[in-house]
């Protein structure tokens, strides 16, 4: 179930499998988790192009959880600048 699944998230973000980890996290509906681990990986998935897979992780996030992270709101945009700066620059705005 969601315990198996969260462990299973844990162990693939120290093997740095991000892709994976979150999908395992997100699975359990560990958000913190979740959050965490974008945290810890944004920078990075941003640098190699794989925004996607961020966005993804990002708005698979439920609002209630997010807004107590406002550095979800920056990754987003972040994520949507190449894309819809209208968005980008509303998630820019939430996040500060």
């Amino acid at each position: 179930g969601a315990r198996v699944q969260r462990r299973a998230g844990q162990i693939l973000a120290r093997s740095a499998q991000p892709e994976e980890a979150l999908a395992r996290l997100t699975e359990a509906g560990d958000w913190p988790g979740v959050a965490q681990l974008i945290m810890a990986t944004a920078p990075a998935l941003v640098a190699q192009g794989r925004i996607t897979t961020l966005e993804t992780a990002l708005r698979a996030v439920p609002a209630r959880v997010a807004e107590g992270w406002p550095w979800l709101d920056y990754w987003l945009g972040v994520c949507r600048l190449p894309f819809d700066t209208v968005e980008s620059r509303e998630r820019f705005g939430r996040a500060f």
